[in-house]
């Protein structure tokens, strides 16, 4: 998976997002990629990182 590809990186983000609820660990670590890391995503994968980041 390349960082072009914006359906499997968007999907995979939504997964480990529903992932997050009931493994509290999982947060951290998304975080860590989509925050902190100096990767760049492509402008279709922003909606999804908003959706998992305001969960709780």
């Amino acid at each position: 998976m390349t960082e072009s590809k914006t359906a499997p990186i968007s999907f995979c983000i939504r997964i480990l997002g529903c992932l997050q609820n009931e493994f509290p660990y999982v947060r951290k670590h998304l975080e860590d990629l989509i925050l902190n890391s100096q990767s760049t995503f492509p402008k279709g994968v922003f909606p999804s990182i908003r959706r998992v980041m305001q969960q709780q």
